[in-house]
């Protein structure tokens, strides 16, 4: 997520992105009052590795680049005046 903030950064630095990630004993903390928070604690930290491999290979796809992908959703969600 953070790497996230930054890449939005970079595309928009006019407005306020966040950048920094909370340390866990506060999410802790928060979790004893947030469910939200609380139902999100055990994936904090957990990395789930994807690979777009086999629908590359299978399906003939060609994905765009993750930043690239990022990129064009916030510009959507501007332009939408959404956010």
């Amino acid at each position: 997520m953070p790497d996230m903030g930054r890449v939005l950064k970079l595309a928009y630095p006019a407005r306020r992105i966040p950048t920094r990630v909370a340390p866990y004993p506060i999410l802790r903390l928060l979790a004893l009052f947030d469910p939200q928070i609380r139902a999100i604690l055990p994936s904090v930290g957990v990395a789930h590795p994807m690979s777009n491999a086999r629908a590359r290979a299978d399906m003939a796809m060609n994905f765009i680049s993750p930043e690239g992908a990022l990129r064009a959703t916030a510009a959507w969600l501007i332009a939408a005046k959404e956010v």
